[in-house]
């Protein structure tokens, strides 16, 4: 469990099949100057992954009737266009029950990427762009207001040459997005190593989500124990989904890196014992929470079972 945990490794890059099939979306946060701005305290950032168009939309609060509205105001920029997939991180503001409706209503594939060091990447460097201008225009006009000024921050940025393309996001039409296509995404999975390659039904740990200050002596990997459901070899690098040991699913998918093969272990730490009986027959046992497993993992544990240190 203590092994090292790599954060840097390939991981498959973000394809889209096409010109606004595949968006991205994140918010940047204004709280701090939301009295200057009619209370809007976020920006909602979408960005088409192939094109790298941005729209923005201002948003009050996270409630789904606050992101809707973004949400429908953005739509109303783009013309109507919608994407086939939008990637999100796990947060709320996308993933409450009402958003996930109100996806299915626009047939929009609502996508969350799970890894702990990687979100919504794109969209989260385009709120970097975004915030950049916006605080060098504060300077220059000696004001904390960017309501008005969001939408010429937004063409400013979709007016300019993208490094990574070379040409500027407005510039790309349903008709040359095929040209951009080939030149950015040919041969993106070539050359990367394959590491050793894990099968179905091994035994594994999933490296945990570890904020950036923790300790480096702390276990970097999960006390639970799952089991390799299925490989995807068709793109390098190779990805795996998992299942816990009642057979269920695990989100997302995990790269190699990020997993560790380890032997079924019989011998379980204990978190607390919630509460203990004796049974008929005399045998004393208690209810246990077991760490790094989910309370739908309590179990009664015989008290003679249990190892004590």
């Amino acid at each position: 469990m203590h092994r090292p945990s790599r954060k840097k490794f390939p991981r498959l890059v973000t394809r889209p099949s096409g010109l606004h099939t595949d968006w991205q979306a994140d918010l940047a946060i204004f709280d701090q100057i939301a009295k200057h701005n009619d209370s809007n305290r976020y920006l909602l950032v979408c960005i088409d992954v192939l094109s790298r168009k941005i729209f923005a939309s201002p948003v009050k609060t996270k409630r789904s009737e606050d992101m809707i509205e973004a949400f429908e105001k953005i739509f109303k920029m783009s013309e109507g266009i919608m994407p086939h997939k939008l990637y999100t991180d796990r947060g709320l503001e996308f993933e409450a029950k009402r958003m996930k409706e109100y996806f299915r209503t626009k047939d929009i594939d609502k996508r969350v990427v799970y890894s702990p060091d990687v979100h919504a990447s794109m969209a989260e460097r385009a709120n970097r762009t975004i915030k950049e201008r916006l605080y060098r225009y504060f300077s220059e006009k000696n004001t904390l207001r960017w309501v008005e000024a969001i939408q010429k921050i937004v063409s400013g940025i979709n007016s300019s040459v993208n490094r990574v393309t070379g040409v500027t996001p407005n510039s790309v039409t349903f008709k040359n997005s095929q040209n951009l296509f080939e030149r950015l995404y040919k041969g993106t999975d070539d050359h990367i190593k394959i590491t050793s390659k894990l099968e179905p039904g091994q035994v594994v740990r999933i490296s945990k989500e570890k904020g950036k200050f923790e300790k480096s002596y702390l276990p970097n990997y999960t006390d639970e124990l799952f089991l390799i459901h299925t490989t995807n070899d068709a793109r390098t690098p190779i990805t795996y989904r998992l299942k816990d040991f009642e057979d269920t699913l695990i989100e997302g998918i995990f790269y190699r890196e990020e997993l560790v093969p380890t032997q079924e272990d019989t011998t379980h730490r204990i978190a607390e014992i919630l509460k203990t009986r004796t049974t008929r027959t005399g045998i004393k046992q208690h209810f246990v929470r077991w760490v790094g497993y989910k309370d739908i993992h309590n179990s009664w544990v015989n008290d003679s079972d249990i190892v004590r240190h």
